[in-house]
């Protein structure tokens, strides 16, 4: 018996439910992840959604369905430069902890080189606090760190 892949779907930001399940595996993770972030509200998060980047990029977001708190295992959003950087996608991943340590992280890291490559795009750029389970997922999934802008 094989175990079936994971589906992820398209966010759409109008769908109140899946952005408020965002939302919370978002303040779930980040409170493990970067407890000194503050906090945003789920109004603002939800705006921040529907209106995407400055308009010098597009953007898509993606989540991943599970048995997690509200229905929702973990998500991203790739945000794609339009001007300068064209060769980059920026990354922000989100797995809810009880989610955690199953795999859902490089599905869902792995759709969005996938989307990214399809935009051209040959990086992926992301940030993660240092000792904390983010950076473990990154040198897993052969992440190379670096500091500062290059």
């Amino acid at each position: 018996m094989s175990v079936a892949e994971p589906v992820i779907q398209r966010v759409d930001p109008e769908d109140a439910d899946v952005v408020r399940a965002m939302f919370d595996v978002g303040r779930a993770a980040l409170t493990i992840d970067d407890p000194s972030c503050p906090p945003w509200s789920p109004s603002v998060f939800q705006a921040h959604l529907a209106l995407g980047p400055p308009h010098s990029e597009s953007s898509e977001a993606w989540y991943l369905p599970g048995d997690a708190p509200g229905g929702l295992a973990g998500w991203y959003w790739l945000r794609l430069p339009d001007l300068e950087n064209r060769d980059r996608g920026y990354l922000q991943l989100f797995v809810h902890p009880a989610a955690r340590r199953r795999g859902l992280g490089t599905a869902l890291l792995l759709h969005a080189a996938s989307r990214a490559r399809a935009q051209g795009r040959t990086a992926l750029d992301s940030e993660v606090v240092q000792g904390t389970a983010g950076e473990e997922f990154g040198r897993q999934a052969g992440v190379r760190p670096r500091c500062g802008p290059g």
